[in-house]
């Protein structure tokens, strides 16, 4: 009878064990992930968010690491017992790599037990930075002047996908509106219009107009699944009103992206040279506000300058930038 007992109680103890699982687990396990599908993030602009975890069942998990592109990035580290899970995120500049590259991301994680657990994926052909530069030929150096803003659109690693320093076609001007994130336009404008040099003397008659209306209509069939994120109108009035920051289809609420233009009459050889000086200063990890703030001081010092009062200023968002991480310095925070 006594025996009978005893084998009834460590039935029972077994029995408790075994519900709350405690007798059973004899090994702890390690994982980690990315919170995106993988084949679906296009990483394009200086915002860009990867996040991730790494958890484990048993004891508590004392650290995540983020690498991204074979670069170890940021680690979380943890000495709370009763935490079974990291969450871990990075905010990095696409400009980082050249456009169309693939992107490694890889997090790793451990727990008390020493385990490691990883989730290491391959995005194909994900980071997207194109650009265009269109320039009047109105001036014999318009070919020094597309050299100097392709120039820092390549410093940016922004691909050129047209640069045209003699005069457009309608044609490249609204394909470049279907495909690229950073535009440069050096034109005669209205706050509605922008017209080719060969409408005007000494370039002749003929020349090409292009309407918001027709950006507009361009915006609506872009073919690229990320955002314009700067646009730069170096023409009379671009920014007198809204109409040319609505038809790229920026706004006063947009995050990273930013439209530039002219308040006013501008004085096109020092505007020029402010629009040079506002490229290189994104091409050194500047924001728009920064860079336009350096560009005014080269248009108001240009010598001769026959309409001095006239302002470059941003729609949309002033912190934009094209290369350095959003609100940051290097490439990631």
């Amino acid at each position: 009878m006594q025996c009978r007992t005893m084998f009834l109680l460590f039935a029972a103890v077994f029995l408790i064990l075994c519900l709350d699982g405690s007798y059973l687990r004899t090994e702890a396990t390690c994982t980690a992930g990315l919170n995106m599908p993988p084949m679906v993030k296009t990483f394009s602009g200086t915002n860009c968010l990867v996040s991730g975890w790494a958890s484990t069942d048993v004891g508590y998990i004392t650290d995540a690491t983020i690498w991204i592109g074979g670069s170890q990035l940021r680690t979380v580290t943890n000495t709370d017992i009763t935490k079974t899970r990291l969450d871990i995120s990075v905010v990095f500049d696409s400009t980082h790599f050249a456009h169309d590259a693939s992107i490694q991301l890889l997090v790793v994680g451990h727990n008390t037990s020493g385990q490691e657990g990883r989730s290491n994926r391959i995005y194909q052909d994900k980071i997207y930075n194109k650009s265009s530069v269109f320039c009047r030929k109105q001036f014999e150096d318009t070919e020094a002047i597309a050299n100097l803003v392709r120039t820092a659109f390549n410093g940016m690693n922004h691909g050129a996908t047209s640069t045209s320093a003699g005069g457009w076609t309608k044609q490249n001007v609204l394909a470049s509106v279907k495909v690229d994130t950073a535009l440069h336009y050096s034109t005669h404008a209205t706050q509605t219009t922008m017209t080719d040099d060969s409408a005007q003397p000494p370039g002749g008659s003929g020349g090409v107009t292009i309407t918001t209306g027709e950006v507009n209509s361009a915006m609506g069939q872009r073919t690229a699944v990320v955002p314009i994120n700067v646009v730069l109108l170096n023409g009379c009035s671009s920014a007198s009103h809204v109409d040319w920051e609505t038809a790229f289809g920026i706004g006063d609420n947009s995050v990273d992206r930013v439209f530039v233009g002219w308040d006013a009459v501008m004085y096109f050889p020092a505007a020029q040279s402010a629009a040079d000086t506002f490229w290189a200063c994104m091409e050194g990890q500047n924001k728009a506000e920064d860079a336009i703030a350096s560009a005014m001081t080269t248009y108001t010092t240009y010598p001769n300058n026959q309409y001095p009062n006239a302002h470059l200023i941003s729609r949309g968002d002033e912190l934009t930038k094209l290369h350095g991480v959003y609100e940051g310095s290097g490439w990631w925070k």
